[in-house]
């Protein structure tokens, strides 16, 4: 039993059909002592989740601490338990072989393809903790997430952060390309492969107005006659090279705004909502900017689209 385990997966047997969920935690095993580690993503983001437990194997019975477990299955590469006072949920590890220690690879501000069996997703990991999930079928209901590297002795680990807190062990890696494996009922083998920009330097400075009439190239007026919405409802951007005016209801807020990696979404890295919020740009020529609002926990209903017209005179 000696040796590097990763919690693979969890099998519940309680329902009409067993279910399976991830089980991120590491166990390692020498001599009579067990080392205990939460695999590090977002939650447990700076607790040290790291304990040192006795542990002793008698018959089918692994005491760990004040755990016991039973020990279903063990073979050279896997290791299945039950609680003891729980057969009906299965937890699955896997054995690490050892490996050279290597630096962990440079993903923060770049963009890459995620592709393995029966899946493919672009991902943009925007700094060192948002993720953005670039494609239009992606999988987890929210196309922001967090994600993080982890490293344990001589293995390094890509966690991406959604509900299902998917945890990649990291292979062999180069400038452009990125070999990972994911361990569940079968072994997966995915790869990032680095993305270039998928569209040119694009140009959003100076003003836009949202709606706008498209006969005069003139903002809508305003509602009459009610005073309260004589109120100017229009929503007019200001693009600078770092700040982003925004005017709505004569009250204006400015933020610093960013294209991402391929220059096909706009998000705001200073904002205390920037993972929340994301604009999409679906497109844009000389006088037109048509865009999506996306949120991190939306509906479908939920998406706001928007067109902009380049004014010529500012506001």
């Amino acid at each position: 039993m000696e040796g590097i385990w990763l919690g693979a997966y969890r099998i519940h047997h309680s329902g009409e059909t067993p279910t399976i969920t991830p089980f991120n935690s590491i166990l390692d095993f020498s001599s009579n002592k067990v080392i205990i580690r939460n695999i590090d993503y977002h939650i447990f983001k700076n607790v040290d989740t790291k304990t040192i437990e006795n542990f002793t194997l008698e018959n089918e019975l692994l005491i760990i601490g004040n755990d016991t477990l039973n020990v279903k299955n063990v073979s050279k590469d896997s290791l299945v338990f039950s609680y003891y006072a729980d057969y009906e949920r299965d937890i699955i590890f896997k054995k690490l072989k050892p490996k050279t220690q290597k630096k962990l690879p440079q993903i923060a501000n770049k963009a890459f393809e995620l592709a393995g069996p029966n899946y493919l997703d672009s991902l943009d990991f925007l700094n060192d903790s948002a993720l953005l999930h670039l494609g239009n079928n992606y999988n987890n209901d929210n196309r922001v997430s967090n994600w993080t590297l982890y490293t344990y002795k001589s293995f390094n680990f890509l966690i991406l952060d959604d509900f299902k807190s998917t945890t990649f062990l990291i292979e062999e890696y180069n400038n452009q390309e990125i070999n990972l494996k994911l361990f569940g009922p079968r072994i997966k083998n995915f790869k990032l492969t680095k993305i270039n920009n998928l569209t040119k330097d694009i140009n959003l400075s100076g003003y836009w107005v949202s709606p706008f009439d498209d006969n005069n190239n003139l903002p809508v007026p305003p509602p009459y006659p009610s005073p309260e919405d004589s109120i100017d409802s229009q929503l007019y951007l200001k693009f600078e090279k770092d700040s982003l005016f925004i005017k709505q209801y004569n009250e204006i807020k400015v933020m610093e705004w960013k294209l991402n990696s391929t220059n096909r979404f706009i998000y705001f890295p200073l904002n205390e909502d920037s993972i929340n919020e994301i604009w999409k740009i679906i497109y844009l020529d000389s006088d037109k900017l048509e865009i999506e609002e996306l949120h991190k926990f939306y509906s479908p209903n939920e998406i706001k689209k928007r067109t902009f017209k380049k004014m010529k005179n500012g506001w």
